[in-house]
């Protein structure tokens, strides 16, 4: 049996100019801001087959009154998923199925909606067609911050946008989610 021969290799940092022939950095947004932060598509990615990915940050701060902030403008994506990366705080966001996935216009009502609860830490993907908003972070004084990674905010030439559609429930209507005093889901 031969002897194995062992290569020992230099470590460099990313700041070494060697570093971009192998890779890029992703320049992300603040990461602390006194005010909701979102930051479309500060990096994007060739996935093979010539689709750029949008990498996406959410930043929302820490609030006295974390879920008294209404929700009535939601998105979604015709054709693409949306990996979420939960890097901070646990907390609730609401998501519609929509009915009728060729109709733009296709928007749930209020009582349709579902929330559910997202802990730090967790990764998910999101499935084409769902309408989904900014979150309401789970305990007073909590910030929120996650990453997404999708498809489709580019816009067109003609400023449409390549996946993306947002919409507002129509008349003076919002969501909340249904928690007591102390902040404790009533159901």
């Amino acid at each position: 049996m031969s002897e194995l021969n062992i290569y020992k290799l230099n470590i460099r940092t990313t700041d070494d100019p060697l570093f971009s022939t192998v890779a890029r950095m992703a320049k992300p947004a603040k990461m602390v801001s006194e005010k909701s932060c979102f930051e479309p598509a500060f990096s994007n990615f060739d996935i093979a087959d010539g689709t750029l990915v949008d990498l996406s940050y959410l930043y929302e701060p820490p609030s006295e009154t974390p879920w008294s902030k209404t929700r009535s403008r939601f998105d979604r994506h015709l054709q693409t998923e949306e990996l979420w990366v939960v890097m901070e705080g646990d907390f609730y966001v609401p998501f519609g199925l929509c009915a009728n996935p060729d109709d733009p216009e296709s928007l749930p009502k209020p009582e349709e909606m579902l929330c559910f609860e997202i802990r730090k830490g967790d990764v998910f993907v999101l499935k084409p067609n769902v309408w989904h908003t900014g979150p309401w972070p789970k305990e007073k004084g909590m910030a929120v911050s996650f990453y997404m990674a999708l498809s489709g905010h580019r816009q067109k030439a003609n400023g449409d946008n390549v996946d993306f559609f947002m919409r507002d429930f129509a008349g003076n209507v919002a969501i909340l989610p249904d928690l007591d005093e102390a902040g404790r889901p009533r159901s």
